[in-house]
């Protein structure tokens, strides 16, 4: 099963609170009441040093919580900016998630998820993301994971992921992203699958979150294993465990849980090989690490790999061993109440007796397994007419998701093309200016050059008719003084 990052901390955190501080009981005004009251004296705590803060792991500013120092409550950062008439919505908000956390706890999984929708409701009407995004649809996804409501599952993950990427919450589009993967490889839409946890491969490592990364590596190897590509798969499981090896301190997991985790999905990788020695091998370390009481893990998973290694003992014939394993399974399944680890352990158990000859016993677990089987096959086929129709939507709403995509890129081209075309005629104006003020300065400088050659060239002219006229006068005035002479000479001599 999927694993919802941060929901079982919040369930144990919730689950504290419920016991040792709120004595509401079920009562929803109480809850909200008493959430009210410790939002208003939330600024004095924190002023005050009483409280601290809280890693959700999220990168986003304003996504963490306050948690007090005196108790296991904590508070998300964004009560401390809320207005007036946002607090009753966000305390009543607060009440449906504990009311919620506390039927969870009480497996009544029906009435916590309404809850949990109850809760999402004010969340998206009142824009609180932080509490949408990382508790009520992951709380929702968990819920329906556990139902096989895929539908619902996947409808709450696109929803999620659109509101993650317009908040640019990082962490939270990478969770979507690998849910939907998730939820793809279940309805064996396997380029899809592959699409998505490639997305969020990608996207863990840009964000150098290697928690992410080894989750991503594990999820493309189980992917492998749908496929039937059980060498990538098994490649791909040692490069996520050696990634685990590499992170020293986390919250989320420890190291022999992680171990336990993938080495039972190696054993199904070698058993669906064939070699069932070596699948063996795997299983049982999975189921040793689990019998070690020091190590915390998921009931869900440890029933599961009980139930595969009596599956392989079965296999390799050995079913003494296989019931000793597939009782301890099926134990667990009850506990939790988990009908496809049931149906699973009752198939192996028939198998595993009539190898003894005990078909009294075979015959039993057949038909407990048969029944199992029938209800689950009705369920499943109700959920798929629903999944269809959910598929429909999904598809609707990728297609209108596309076309606004598209719009927007047509948009974006418009106005790049627009932006160009400005340009380009502004540069041809402001060229065409520049050539017609040189054009005209040009016009201007021959106009002045042409005046200064005229004025030049009537200068010259004029001082050539001035030294003409004067060398003309000169002349007229000595050929008269001449004749002058010549004239009263003559008149003496006569």
């Amino acid at each position: 099963m999927l694993r919802i990052r941060l929901f079982v901390l919040c369930c144990l955190v919730y689950s504290v609170t419920a016991h040792s501080q709120m004595d509401f009981g079920l009562n929803p005004d109480s809850a909200q009441a008493w959430f009210r009251q410790h939002i208003d004296s939330l600024p004095i705590l924190v002023r005050e040093g009483r409280t601290r803060v809280y890693n959700t792991f999220c990168r986003a500013a304003d996504h963490f919580d306050y948690k007090f120092t005196s108790s296991q409550w904590m508070l998300s950062a964004g009560a401390l900016y809320l207005k007036n008439k946002d607090k009753d919505e966000f305390a009543r908000m607060y009440a449906l998630n504990y009311l919620a956390v506390i039927n969870y706890n009480q497996q009544k999984y029906a009435t916590s998820t309404q809850f949990w929708l109850e809760a999402l409701a004010i969340a998206k009407e009142r824009n609180f993301g932080y509490e949408e995004l990382h508790v009520y649809r992951r709380a929702l996804n968990n819920n329906y994971f556990y139902e096989g409501d895929y539908g619902n599952a996947m409808k709450i993950s696109t929803e999620g992921l659109a509101r993650a990427e317009i908040l640019k919450d990082t962490e939270s589009v990478a969770h979507f992203e690998n849910v939907i993967g998730f939820i793809h490889m279940k309805q064996k839409n396997f380029e899809q699958a592959e699409r998505y946890f490639t997305a969020y491969l990608t996207r863990s490592r840009q964000m150098n979150d290697t928690t992410l990364e080894a989750h991503a590596l594990f999820n493309l190897a189980d992917l492998a294993i749908a496929r039937q590509r059980y060498d990538s798969a098994i490649r791909l499981l040692d490069q996520s465990m050696k990634v685990y090896r590499s992170i020293h301190i986390t919250a989320l997991f420890t190291l022999k849980e992680r171990e336990a985790y993938i080495d039972n999905k190696i054993a199904e990788a070698w058993k669906l090989k064939g070699d069932f020695p070596k699948a063996l091998s795997f299983s049982l370390s999975a189921a040793d690490i689990c019998d070690n009481t020091n190590v915390s893990i998921n009931l869900y998973d440890k029933a599961g790999y009980f139930i595969q290694t009596g599956e392989i003992y079965n296999l390799l014939h050995l079913p003494d061993s296989a019931i000793f394993y597939l009782r301890k399974g099926l134990r667990i399944s009850k506990e939790i109440r988990h009908r496809e680890n049931l149906r699973d352990a009752f198939r192996q158990l028939s198998s595993s007796f009539s190898q003894k000859h005990l078909f009294d016993s075979a015959y039993s677990y057949l038909r407990e397994y048969a029944m199992l089987k029938d209800s689950i096959d009705h369920d499943s086929n109700q959920r798929e007419i629903l999944q269809r129709e959910a598929d429909l939507n999904l598809a609707r709403q990728e297609a209108r998701q596309q076309v606004a995509l598209e719009r927007q890129k047509n948009w974006r081209n418009i106005i790049l093309i627009t932006a160009v075309a400005l340009l380009l005629t502004l540069f041809f104006l402001y060229y065409r200016n520049r050539l017609r003020q040189k054009n005209k300065y040009q016009q201007e400088l021959n106009r002045q050059q042409n005046e200064l050659f005229n004025a030049i060239s009537t200068a010259q002219e004029q001082e050539r008719k001035r030294i003409a006229q004067d060398i003309h006068d000169g002349l007229g005035s000595g050929i008269i003084g001449s004749q002058t002479q010549n004239g009263r000479g003559k008149g003496i001599e006569t």
